[in-house]
């Protein structure tokens, strides 16, 4: 750390793992493989991700709210592409928040036979004319995004028989409800 050349090293390894990420996401996005669907427990999986996440250096000041329907029943989904979901979604909330900011995680009964996933922030919220487009791949409103991440989690979701939507108002937060069937499903 006492060497002048330090924060230099520092930044440029922290910039090579931010490059890495792109290349990574947008091979992702090119190929998302098709979803392994196995019966899973909703509860558990976002449990473990919360947990993960929160020993991102990111989310220190960040409070991450666990509610969780314990009656949920078991869905098909796969594992790892669903983490990859709540992990985009949790640090997109995170971003979008400030110091002392808060993320509420809640899973419950959605509409007919869907289970809802619902990530809702007190962060800064998406301007109108930017909702319409967040979804679309390469389109991002960060200094350092990618404008993969929510394509990426759009197309999981769809493949998995799901829906997405956000709900957003500048300076009070966003809501993002991911949506998975209860049961088997073969068209969307």
């Amino acid at each position: 750390p006492d060497d002048p050349t330090y924060k230099f090293i520092k930044e440029m390894k922290k910039e090579t793992q931010r490059c890495k990420k792109i290349i990574e996401n947008f091979l992702n996005f090119a190929r998302i493989p098709e979803p392994v669907l196995r019966e899973n427990d909703l509860n558990r999986v976002l449990d473990e991700i919360i947990t993960f996440a929160s020993n991102h250096p990111d989310i220190n000041n960040i409070k991450i709210i666990k509610e969780f329907n314990k009656n949920i029943p078991l869905i098909k989904f796969d594992e790892d592409q669903i983490k990859q979901v709540a992990i985009n979604l949790i640090l997109n909330a995170v971003e979008a928040c400030k110091e002392n900011g808060q993320l509420i995680v809640k899973t419950d009964f959605g509409s007919s036979d869907y289970i809802d996933i619902i990530f809702q922030d007190n962060g800064s919220g998406i301007p109108p004319e930017h909702l319409g487009k967040i979804f679309e791949p390469f389109y991002t409103s960060k200094p350092k995004g990618t404008g993969l991440g929510l394509a990426v989690t759009k197309q999981i979701i769809k493949q998995h028989f799901g829906h997405i939507s956000i709900e957003s108002a500048v300076g009070i937060g966003t809501k993002v409800t991911v949506s998975l069937p209860i049961g088997d499903r073969k068209v969307w």
